[in-house]
């Protein structure tokens, strides 16, 4: 009995530290319903670790899975969020709380991402009152966000973005740095009204000049 106790409940200890890329990719549909995906770029030798953030994800809602090739190892874990009747759809867990507002034609988008999914895991290892130590195990850790919005991008509060999405980064020292991130965009699906009529008018054009040269045609 103490043997299985001492498996399936065995400390995170300092070797399990170990840097590791995270991309985290959000879908927002124009109902308002939300899909995202948590991909871990992991050591498939240290267990802990996978075993840690496996069991974080499950806990937080997501359906987990593994993804091994010859030269990597990935942790990935999914899962939606229905829309909802209020104007503002909300989504939360370990990692972010998201808020979704839907003002006429534009979308707002405003996340707050938890450095506990980090921290927790330092907290828990032999590593916990050596930051120095920890930050060096963890140096090649970085967060990568992608946030798809319904029709154009046209705005953040940092990163980046381009026409459908916005995307930000952070790495360890800023992980350690902060509890928490903000992450903000708009964007709008209003159709351009002049866009429209030009191509109604070069169509209305095509159909006329078609018709002429029938009509042409026929009297030749």
């Amino acid at each position: 009995m103490f043997l299985l106790f001492s498996i399936f409940f065995h400390p995170v200890d300092e070797a399990s530290l170990s840097g590791y890329k995270a991309l985290v990719r959000t879908i927002v549909y124009e109902d308002g319903s939300i899909a995202r995906r948590v991909e871990l770029g992991l050591n498939p030798d240290i267990k802990e670790t996978i075993r840690f953030k496996k069991e974080f994800l499950i806990e937080n809602g997501y359906d987990v899975y593994e993804k091994a090739t010859d030269s990597s190892f990935y942790l990935i874990g999914s899962k939606t969020v229905g829309a909802s009747t209020k104007k503002e759809n909300v989504f939360s867990d370990g990692i972010s709380s998201i808020g979704i507002r839907r003002v006429e034609d534009e979308f707002q988008y405003h996340e707050e991402f938890f450095t506990a999914f980090v921290m927790e895991e330092v907290k828990k290892s032999d590593l916990r009152n050596d930051e120095a130590a920890a930050k060096v195990l963890l140096a090649d850790t970085q967060f990568d966000f992608v946030t798809t919005l319904p029709g154009r991008m046209i705005s953040v509060n940092s990163g980046e973005f381009d026409q459908s999405q916005a995307r930000w980064k952070y790495d360890v020292e800023q992980l350690f740095k902060h509890p928490s991130f903000i992450m903000e965009a708009k964007s709008s699906i209003k159709r351009d009204e002049t866009l429209i009529w030009a191509v109604f008018l070069v169509g209305l054009l095509i159909l006329t000049m078609g018709v002429l040269m029938l009509i042409k045609m026929k009297l030749s």
